[in-house]
């Protein structure tokens, strides 16, 4: 018997009961309306029963059919979960499984070719960068890794360059899809960097999920120990979706030392929208290698002494040099005089922090203008050049009278 032979056999069921149950109506009186209701209940649980049994009984018939074995499926276990293995859907055009992401092709690493001529959304610069006014952001269009200037970036067009030589890969929201971590450099030396994750949708577009990081100017006071980052050394990325960059507090930039910087690896987590710092320093400590070196006061007599007094304002001990411009050192006392170099150069080996020291200089005069220049700088260290930064300028130089020449 087909299921619709037994559906047919269920509505003839009904109809006998809906006859029976309206000969018995009785037209008048609350006694025959209440004899009607109970007289309908017992029709209407009678017709249910039969439903009961007739479904129960199609899936014993069918299974017996399929199977040969007349006693019917295996019970069912009480407070059971779902089978490991689904029963099949009974859609006779099952729709496609969905893929990890509707809006992200899953697995795509993009790489240096994918990226250099991309439209790339740029995030915010920190406005704490040295060029950060000046940057480009929102989508932005590379030719060849570059947007707008090539090399030297004027203060009202500073170039972006695409830093693809140190890539990263994860799936940082955790959506079945790859997320490729790139840094963008802005301006010039010294200039501005930010990681940030990209994917490439289905239709081919990149797209950027968020700012990893954007770094900050490098130190402009003394002991810098706040929780900005300068410069932006190397990217990780874990297995789990977390990014780990390597961060670093000055920027190099002009006979830049390596060993200057300090530098932490910082960990990056995509949480709420946005990525936070997770693991790693919040802060640098205080880098012994920034300093503040000042001239105090400096003044020349005719007879050609020159009289310069040097204060160490920083929280380490420094070398350093003074320099003179139109001027030239015979003799000193305090530091030591350079020889074949322009302009004369004295050199002292350290100073302590918070020290003051007075240099006599013997100097003649090189120059017939009505001032000349005294300078100082911070020494040199370490293997390339000088390992110590001077992070304030403005109190470097004095101008003086030097003695005719």
């Amino acid at each position: 018997m087909t299921d619709f032979d037994q559906e047919a056999r269920l509505h003839g069921a009904f109809a006998a009961f809906r006859a029976e149950s309206m000969d018995d109506v009785a037209p008048a009186g609350t006694d025959a309306v209440r004899a009607t209701v109970r007289h309908q209940r017992k029709v209407r649980n009678i017709a249910l029963g039969v439903l009961a049994l007739t479904v129960m009984a199609a899936p014993v018939a069918a299974y017996a059919t399929l199977t040969g074995d007349p006693h019917g499926p295996p019970p069912a276990i009480p407070g059971g979960t779902a089978s490991a293995t689904p029963t099949e859907s009974p859609s006779l055009s099952p729709s496609p499984t969905p893929s990890p992401s509707a809006s992200k092709a899953a697995g795509v690493q993009l790489t240096k070719a994918d990226l250099d001529n991309a439209t790339l959304d740029i995030q915010a610069w920190n406005p704490a960068g040295n060029w950060a006014k000046y940057c480009a952001t929102g989508p932005v269009t590379f030719t060849a890794g570059y947007n707008g200037p090539v090399g030297f970036s004027s203060a009202q067009s500073a170039g972006l360059r695409l830093v693809t030589d140190r890539l990263a890969y994860t799936d940082v929201d955790h959506d079945g899809s790859t997320e490729t971590l790139v840094t963008v450099f802005c301006g010039q030396q010294g200039g501005d960097l930010e990681v940030i994750a990209v994917h490439k949708n289905p239709d081919g577009a990149i797209e950027t999920v968020g700012l990893v990081v954007a770094t900050a100017a490098s130190t402009t006071q003394v002991g810098l120990t706040d929780d900005r980052v300068a410069a932006v050394r190397g990217i990780e990325a874990t297995p789990e979706g977390a990014v780990r960059v390597e961060v670093a507090d000055a920027a190099g930039c002009c006979g830049f030392n390596e060993e200057t910087p300090q530098r932490q690896w910082r960990t990056y987590t995509w949480k709420d929208g946005a990525f936070r710092q997770t693991g790693g320093p919040t802060r640098f400590p205080l880098n012994p290698h920034f300093t503040d070196l000042a001239i105090e006061s400096a003044s020349t007599t005719p007879d050609g002494t020159l009289t310069v007094k040097v204060h160490n304002k920083g929280p380490v001990a420094a070398p350093f040099f003074v320099y003179l411009s139109g001027m030239d050192i015979v003799s000193a006392t305090g530091c030591v005089r350079e020889t074949n170099v322009q302009p004369a150069e004295c050199s002292a080996t350290s100073l302590a922090s918070g020290a003051t020291v007075t240099l006599v200089l013997k100097v003649t005069g090189t120059t017939t203008a009505a001032e000349a220049e005294v300078g100082i700088n911070v020494g040199k260290g370490g293997a390339n050049g000088s390992i110590w930064r001077d992070t304030n300028f403005t109190n470097n130089t004095v101008k003086v009278t030097p003695p005719k020449s």
